[in-house]
């Protein structure tokens, strides 16, 4: 089953009332059938594909339930702190690579998801996530590495120093 179909209805079964959850439906979904096949809390909303600044609701949003891919960058760059329910393992794994640093929650596999487990996470959200800072959290920019890449460039300069003389 359609993860934004199973999605719905546990949306509206939370009690809490402090969230608003903008849902951007799939492109095989439109809002009216949604409508017509459930019933929408006000704290719920819908959207067709392509209806919205997605880039400006990421950026103004506290948190992002995604599927995955791209979008797990997107909300890294807006600093919103995501949820993510993988479509399959191999998208599973590249989410570890980010939320291993704190920028969201890997919950799992969309056909091993466990509905209950998902609204009691929900439900313990605070309204304003911590993010950590990209720059000290990148795996790229942990303390030394711009040290340890200038005296390996060195070294290499070095090293060839008298090959690059010999062409002089």
């Amino acid at each position: 089953m359609d993860l934004t179909k199973r999605l719905i209805p546990l949306l509206n079964q939370l009690e809490r009332n402090d969230l608003v959850f903008q849902i951007v439906l799939p492109k095989t979904l439109k809002k009216e059938d949604v409508f017509c096949s459930f019933e929408i809390k006000p704290s719920v909303k819908l959207f067709d594909f392509g209806s919205l600044d997605f880039a400006k609701a990421i950026r103004q949003s506290e948190y992002a339930i995604i599927s995955g891919g791209i979008t797990r960058y997107e909300c890294i760059a807006a600093k919103t702190f995501f949820i993510a329910i993988s479509i399959h393992h191999a998208q599973y794994e590249l989410t570890a690579l980010t939320t291993k640093y704190g920028f969201g929650c890997n919950f799992g596999v969309s056909n091993e998801l466990k509905l209950r487990d998902l609204k009691q996470y929900i439900e313990t959200l605070s309204l304003n996530p911590e993010l950590p800072n990209p720059a000290t959290q990148a795996v790229y920019l942990k303390k030394g590495a711009a040290l340890r890449t200038f005296k390996t460039v060195i070294e290499v300069i070095n090293k060839n120093e008298s090959k690059i003389s010999d062409y002089n």
